[in-house]
């Protein structure tokens, strides 16, 4: 009977170890789900954007430059060359509107997608990376894509231009 006794403990500890275990490595995978998954304020984010879009449009590129971009933006892009960014598409300093296109978060860095329209009808797809400083949103790389379609040929050219840090 002692020995029944024994092989019975020694397998309750092993179901009980074995449950201890899994429901723990469980608890694990369910707070990384819950994180995932967890509703996300995307007003700042989506605010950030257009107050920068906005700058843009108002001719304020310092503003645009100093206060919605990232320490380390600034560091890999001076404010000459972002100003000659700008300069060089005319959705960007003369845009009328903004379209979301796409929207992705990851661990510390969100990305926005979108379409960017100047007043004559010139699009350009823009996309953003941003990330949280000092609290607020702030823009860590800058993508332009640039459409460009031939009225001779009727095919379009795609042009790529990027500033991030």
């Amino acid at each position: 009977m002692t020995k029944t006794y024994s092989q019975n403990l020694t397998r309750l500890f092993f179901v009980i170890t074995f449950l201890i275990l899994t429901t723990s490595h469980l608890e694990c995978y369910g707070r990384a789900f819950a994180c995932a998954t967890m509703p996300f304020d995307t007003s700042k984010f989506l605010q950030a954007i257009d107050d920068h879009v906005l700058s843009l449009r108002e001719k304020n590129i310092p503003k645009a430059y100093y206060k919605y971009t990232t320490n380390e933006f600034q560091e890999n892009t001076s404010l000459e060359e972002f100003t000659a960014l700008v300069n060089r598409y005319a959705p960007l300093f003369d845009n009328q509107s903004i379209k979301l296109s796409a929207m992705q978060f990851y661990e510390e860095v969100a990305q926005y997608t979108g379409v960017i329209t100047a007043a004559s009808g010139e699009s350009l797809t823009v996309e953003y990376q941003l990330t949280k400083s000092d609290r607020e949103w702030k823009i860590l790389g800058l993508k332009l894509m640039h459409y460009v379609c031939d009225q001779n040929s009727n095919q379009s050219r795609r042009g790529k231009s990027t500033v991030s840090s």
